[in-house]
């Protein structure tokens, strides 16, 4: 059986969890195994699970599920959609690792596990990371080190939380991409978005579009007068900051969300880690 493992943040939460080689994997009844109530995840993708299914039906389990001992049997903390695919499949038994987590471990496990998956969507990815940040105190540094992205990531996936409830509805339903939503984050209201997503969704607008009729939008103090040094500079930092940023007039302006992202800026112009 192919031994993988669970990725760095795991391993940083329970040493040795990356190598199943130094601990015991067991087969328990799949029925026996509850699932964490906690799961980030608030949706999973249909054709995956069955795709999943499909591939468990002719290979197995290959990557053992993490679970603790609950009251009774035992309670999920790692691989929800794996056990999910595996009751599809209709396997009896699944391979675990039973590990002794503390409670307030469980959370912290069950985020870092989901969030490094590549197929969850950015609005679960960026709710857990929010949670993560939150019940744990941590910042956004060291919770890309947990799950393995750059800390510019974890800043723009915060960000999605300044779009307006009905767009972060289109992007949970994939109505819109998270390119579509990054677009829509530089536009100059609240307003100037939702009339952009509606173009999206009457016109099919590529990221592209959009980025292009945020610019046109641009107030007409702000763009008119502008050099070609300026406006590629302006790009320049946008891209490399992940902010907003106006150049002109003999000022550089370069907004930012919280605290966490202020201290991102400050390291990434600075090149150190600063607090304020």
């Amino acid at each position: 059986m192919s031994k993988r493992g669970l990725g760095k943040g795991l391993d940083a939460l329970i040493p040795g969890a990356g190598a199943f080689g130094a601990r015991a994997i067991q087969e328990i009844d799949i029925n026996s195994i509850k699932v964490n109530p906690l799961q980030p995840r608030t949706q999973m993708d249909e054709e995956g699970l069955e795709d999943l299914a499909n591939s468990i039906r002719v290979h197995g389990v290959l990557q053992p599920l993490l679970v603790r001992k609950a009251e009774e049997g035992f309670e999920l903390i790692a691989g929800e959609r794996r056990w999910r695919a595996a009751r599809r499949a209709g396997l009896s038994t699944v391979p675990v690792i039973v590990e002794e987590i503390e409670e307030k471990s469980k959370l912290e496990i069950a985020l870092v596990e989901n969030l490094q998956r590549e197929d969850l969507p950015p609005l679960d990815l960026a709710r857990g990371i929010k949670k993560l940040m939150e019940d744990f105190n941590l910042t956004q540094e060291e919770v890309a080190r947990r799950v393995g992205k750059k800390r510019s990531t974890i800043a723009n996936l915060l960000r999605l939380f300044d779009l307006p409830p009905s767009i972060q509805d289109l992007l949970q339903e994939g109505k819109i991409t998270l390119g579509h939503a990054k677009a829509l984050l530089s536009a100059e209201s609240q307003e100037r978005q939702e009339e952009l997503v509606e173009e999206i969704l009457t016109h099919s607008l590529s990221v592209r579009e959009v980025e292009k009729r945020v610019k046109k939008a641009a107030p007409q103090e702000e763009s008119d007068g502008h050099s070609r040094e300026e406006k590629n500079l302006q790009e320049l930092l946008t891209h490399y900051l992940s902010a907003r940023v106006r150049v002109g007039r003999g000022k550089i302006t370069i907004e930012y969300h919280g605290q966490e992202d202020l201290e991102r800026l400050y390291s990434l112009i600075v090149g150190k880690e600063g607090t304020f």
